[in-house]
C-alpha cells in the first residue's frame, strides 16, 4: 500500500496550497484564456469567412454583422463549456481545500473581474473596449469554472432530464 507524501493533497486546510491556486488560477483567467478566446473567436471568424465568400452571403451587410454576433457567441459557448469540464476536473482538488478560503478567493476574484468589465482603464477608447470585452471573457469563463468545479452534479442531473425528454 502506498503512502500519499504529497502535502498539498494530503492537508485539507493547507493555507498555502490555496493561495498557491488562487495565485496560478488568477494568472491562467487573466492571461491565458483571454487569448485562448480571442484566438478561437478570429480562427472560427475566418473560416467562416472563407466559407461565406463562396456561398455569396455577405453580400449584405446587416446579415454579416448578425452572424459576426451569432459565431461570437457560439465561440464563446464552446469555450465556457471547455472551462466548465475543467472545473468539473479539478472538483477532487478543490474539494480537500478550506471551503470557506476557497469561496472567498472565488468571490474576490469574481469582484475583481466584474469591477475591471464594468470600470477598467479608460486610457483610450480601444483600451477600453479591449479591457471591456477581456473581462467578460474572464467573468463567463470563471463562472463556467465554479459551475464545474461545485455544482457539476446539479448540471449532470439536469443534462440527463433533457436527454431523457429528447428520447422520448
Amino acid at each position: 500500500m502506498e503512502k500519499n507524501t504529497n502535502k498539498l493533497l494530503r492537508k485539507p486546510n493547507n493555507f498555502l496550497g490555496l493561495i498557491l491556486f488562487a495565485i496560478i488560477y488568477f494568472l491562467v483567467q487573466n492571461v491565458i484564456y483571454p487569448l485562448l478566446g480571442f484566438l478561437f473567436w478570429f480562427s472560427f471568424t475566418l473560416i467562416f469567412g472563407g466559407i461565406a465568400d463562396a456561398l455569396g452571403i455577405l453580400k449584405i451587410k446587416e446579415i454579416q454583422v448578425i452572424l459576426t454576433y451569432l459565431f461570437y457567441c457560439i465561440c464563446l459557448i464552446i469555450l465556457s463549456g471547455f472551462m466548465c469540464y475543467l472545473g468539473y476536473l479539478c472538483k477532487d482538488f478543490l474539494g480537500k481545500m478550506n471551503k470557506i478560503g476557497l469561496n472567498t478567493v472565488m468571490i474576490v476574484i469574481l469582484i475583481y473581474f466584474l469591477y475591471k468589465a464594468a470600470a477598467g482603464d479608460q486610457n483610450s477608447i480601444i483600451d477600453a473596449l479591449i479591457d471591456e470585452k477581456k473581462y467578460i471573457f474572464c467573468t463567463i469563463f470563471h463562472i463556467s469554472y465554479i459551475m464545474g468545479a461545485f455544482h457539476s452534479d446539479k448540471v449532470k442531473k439536469v443534462l440527463d432530464r433533457i436527454k431523457f425528454k429528447r428520447k422520448k
